[in-house]
């Protein structure tokens, strides 16, 4: 439920008086991450790790690649958002 289908379906079937939510955003290539952050608007941050997963949707930039798609969540960040 970390895609561009589950994110959104756990955004509609959350509670509306939830005050947080945690969700997981996934990626199997560059641009997932940050199209998911549009969408969950989210005001905390955290990349958990970057690993040698998914690679071969990134090509020859490898690991650096998978890296650069993680730091989306951050470069979607605005102002007073925290991020780890």
């Amino acid at each position: 439920l970390n895609n561009h289908v589950g994110v959104p379906l756990t955004l509609l079937d959350a509670p509306a008086d939830a005050d947080a939510l945690v969700l997981e955003m996934g990626m199997n290539a560059p641009g997932e991450i940050a199209e998911l952050q549009a969408i969950a608007e989210p005001t905390v941050r955290v990349v958990t790790n970057v690993g040698p997963v998914h690679l071969e949707g990134f090509g020859a930039a490898g690991i650096e690649g998978v890296a650069a798609a993680k730091a989306e969540l951050v470069a979607g960040a605005r102002a007073g958002d925290v991020c780890v």
